[in-house]
């Protein structure tokens, strides 16, 4: 039987290739998957095995790292399960596609969230340099961060909107229960509305804000990052040394990443969800050009936990100082344990050596 999995597509010739296609985009995604989830996991292992950075900025991280995971795994079990074709047969009612999509939505707006927050905490630390302030203003984030997006999973679990639907924005995994038998623009205008809000309230409208939020932070963070360097040029700027002005500046600079990583991990998937409610940006149906859409939409929803690990572990300096003493400090025990091995092969030599002169001597008096 076909899977209401996957949206079916049909081949130029007609034939239907859906089988394939599904089983393309799972294995794609259980690649991207299972390359987040190490990423994140490499950010929460780090922190947890290193205590002296556990740092302010490191607790963001790590909250945003945890809901990259959580998004991952249940990504993964789904698409997992459509490979070794156990769960092919997953519908809106189906228990696993109502707990997937439970996780992944909550996840994923924790991701927006996390993402958008951790761009005003490094922002507010170089404007006031008040670590007091910061670690009140991250209680509160906390809260709020895991709170609203699981008050929002609630409550569309009560009504009933979670599930999997098939339209334009989704790709492999289940998140709302959409009416796809009619296009979008063929709805009646009450369905239509109804169903955009529901796609904004558990994710889009997140990830949109997150989006604006980032940049701006940046632009803020740039403005105030020059305007206290050319303060400490003119010697205006008492309680900050150069040490501090190039701290900032690396920040500036790392932070210009975050915008630019997260507008190419889900530009597609926000052109497709706005390509679903305006239809003058669709793209004509069947078309390959949807399908290349529909594979970089579930390669960058997937991505962003081993981006931030390449953007906030592999090219921190303290982190690479430190894999850097950890290879060093592995080499040296591997060189003083060969060193060791032929000491003892060249005692084990000489006691062979003597044993066999004792040996000719009492033989040969």
């Amino acid at each position: 039987s076909s899977t209401p999995f996957l949206p079916t597509h049909t081949s130029a010739s007609g034939d239907d290739s859906q089988p394939h296609y599904k089983n393309y985009m799972a294995a794609i995604t259980v690649l991207t998957c299972s390359l987040s989830a190490i990423g994140a996991l490499f950010i929460i292992v780090t922190y947890m095995v290193w205590t002296d950075i556990r740092s302010l900025s490191r607790k963001f991280l790590v909250n945003l790292s945890v809901a990259d995971l959580l998004a991952s795994l249940s990504i993964l079990y789904i698409n997992t399960g459509v490979l070794i074709q156990h769960l092919t047969s997953l519908n809106d009612d189906s228990l696993g596609c109502m707990l997937q999509s439970s996780i992944t939505t909550a996840a994923f707006m924790a991701v927006y969230l996390w993402t958008a927050s951790l761009s005003v905490y490094v922002y507010t630390m170089v404007k006031t340099k008040n670590l007091r302030l910061c670690e009140k203003i991250y209680k509160v984030i906390l809260v709020i961060n895991w709170g609203v997006p699981i008050v929002i999973v609630v409550i569309a679990g009560q009504m009933g909107k979670l599930g999997y639907g098939g339209s334009q924005v989704t790709v492999a995994w289940c998140w709302l229960k959409l009416n796809d038998d009619l296009p979008f623009v063929d709805k009646h205008p009450a369905v239509r509305v109804s169903e955009a809000m529901w796609l904004l309230f558990t994710g889009k409208l997140w990830e949109i804000l997150a989006f604006l939020i980032v940049t701006v932070m940046y632009i803020l963070l740039k403005c105030e990052v020059h305007s206290q360097r050319s303060r400490f040029a003119r010697g205006d700027l008492h309680n900050c040394d150069s040490s501090t002005i190039t701290i900032m500046m690396n920040l500036e600079r790392r932070l210009m990443y975050v915008p630019l990583v997260f507008l190419l991990l889900y530009s597609v998937s926000t052109y497709r969800f706005l390509a679903t409610v305006i239809p003058a940006l669709q793209v004509p149906k069947p078309s390959v050009r949807d399908e290349v859409l529909e594979l970089i939409h579930a390669i960058g929803n997937t991505s962003q936990g081993s981006a931030n690990a390449v953007l906030f572990c592999l090219m921190t300096p303290q982190i690479q100082r430190k894999f850097s003493a950890f290879f060093r400090r592995v080499l040296e025990r591997k060189e003083s344990d060969a060193e060791e091995r032929d000491r003892l092969f060249g005692m084990s030599d000489t006691v062979e050596s003597s044993g066999s002169v004792c040996y000719k001597y009492t033989t040969n008096p």
